[in-house]
């Protein structure tokens, strides 16, 4: 027998849990940089939500679709992930706009008639009544839900606690810009992420306003100019400088790079790539004669250069002698001249031996988890001593390895920082980002053996 509701009881109904035993271990990551102290919090998005759909009605009847027993389709990767978000979350809602009069549907951005993106969204939301002529009024943005955490961390303070989203929401605000929408969404389907730009101005101005919220919780961001930018990229020009070039045996795996443009004053050769990628490659290469790791980057990332060098560099002059939990920093500069990697910048560490700790987390003792945690700690306590916050936090950028019997760990990638300006931070973001809210706060409890 069939069964009916009405469009509100259709929408009320909650999503359906996914099916996904394991997946993709690499998170989708746009490496994008956006200042998180833009953002707070979209204080009316319930009340505005409520009277819309108010004003729509919705209380016309509709055959019920059960889809609380799909099981069929097992998740394993964003694609599976958007496909899942389509048929529970859009085409409820598309079930829901063919009961009103609005000329809107989902679909995808190459259904519009809009020039090549290097940043398409996974889903749009198409407003027109000519399927020929058709303007995107939201961008959604999907990532997995085991690999990406839009979670956040109720007790610190709002700019902290959506630091390490800062590439996430930084992708989705380029993709708003990008096809001129007010709407944007990021979701992992277990929470959702809703933006909305402040002015509804046909076009983008500079620095626009963006109102977010997540799941009751939210942010909007402000036109106050980025912290970051007091920090620019390393481009001495060398004029009126007087300088002894000196002479490299160069071959073709040969980066030559220094301080000054068109001046070499230091060199590397590479020995195998690493990871390679549109915008940056990472070599292992050989640096005054011993192995090392070479960052590379295009010139349009001269800020995520700039913040991981001055990082390095400010973590060498507190402590001249190392941490044990991060590779020592050798030298930087900009490229003069490769075949391997033509143009931009160069970063070189310290090669240290590891794999991504995701890798060997569920298979370590509960003392290996313990020495873990407290160099992952010591670490961040260490680059909030230079005045940051890290704002990309992940098992996926933190290193371990107990080959030789005596286990290490290293923390590695700060492209990504977000300045707190002196603030006492109060609460470990980072570590709940990396280990879960509920390691955290189980080992700030008195009596936890390891705390």
């Amino acid at each position: 027998m069939e069964t009916v509701e009405t469009v509100k009881e259709m929408l009320a109904r909650p999503l359906p849990a996914l099916i996904s035993p394991r997946g993709t271990s690499n998170p989708s990551d746009s490496r994008t940089i956006i200042n998180v102290r833009l953002f707070h919090e979209w204080s009316r998005f319930g009340a505005e939500v409520r009277r819309i759909l108010e004003e729509l009605g919705l209380d016309q009847t509709i055959l019920q679709i059960d889809d609380s027993k799909d099981k069929h389709y097992i998740v394993g990767n964003e694609l599976g992930l958007t496909g899942r978000f389509c048929r529970h979350a859009c085409d409820a809602v598309s079930r829901a706009l063919a009961t009103t009069d609005l000329s809107i549907r989902f679909g995808d951005r190459q259904a519009a008639n809009l020039p090549v993106s290097d940043i398409p969204p996974d889903v749009v939301l198409l407003k027109g009544d000519n399927p020929r002529y058709l303007r995107p009024v939201m961008v959604i943005e999907l990532k997995t839900f085991w690999t990406v955490n839009l979670d956040v961390d109720l007790d610190s303070p709002q700019w902290e606690r959506i630091a390490p989203l800062q590439s996430h929401l930084g992708q989705v605000v380029c993709q708003m810009r990008d096809n001129n929408t007010r709407y944007g969404v990021l979701s992992t389907y277990e929470y959702t992420y809703f933006i909305r730009r402040e002015n509804d101005s046909g076009a983008y101005e500079e620095d626009p306003k963006f109102e977010v919220r997540m799941h009751g919780t939210g942010a909007q961001a402000s036109d106050r100019p980025s912290h970051l930018r007091r920090h620019s990229a390393y481009r001495p020009t060398g004029q009126g400088s007087v300088v002894d070039i000196p002479t490299f045996a160069v071959t073709s795996q040969t980066i030559l790079f220094g301080d000054m443009e068109q001046v070499a004053t230091n060199y590397v050769d590479v020995v195998k790539c690493i990871q390679t990628g549109d915008r940056k490659s990472i070599f292992e290469v050989i640096w005054d004669g011993q192995p090392a790791v070479a960052k590379c980057w295009v010139e349009s990332e001269a800020q995520s250069y700039t913040n991981e060098r001055v990082i390095y560099e400010t973590l060498s002059e507190k402590s001249p002698r190392g941490y044990s939990f991060f590779a020592d920093f050798y030298t930087a500069g900009l490229i003069c001249c490769s075949s391997v990697f033509s143009t931009g910048n160069i970063l070189v560490i310290q090669k240290v031996k590891g794999v991504p700790l995701h890798e060997k987390w569920n298979y370590l003792s509960e003392e290996k988890k313990e020495f873990v945690y407290h160099q992952v700690s010591q670490a961040i306590q260490a680059l909030r001593g230079t005045g940051v916050l890290w704002a990309d936090p992940g098992m996926h950028n933190v290193l371990y390895d107990d080959s030789d019997g005596h286990p290490t760990v290293t923390v590695v990638d700060f492209e990504r920082i977000q300045l707190h300006e002196d603030e006492p931070l109060l609460y470990p973001t980072e570590m709940a980002r990396i280990f879960g809210r509920e390691a955290v706060k189980r080992r700030a409890m008195p009596r936890y053996p390891g705390g």
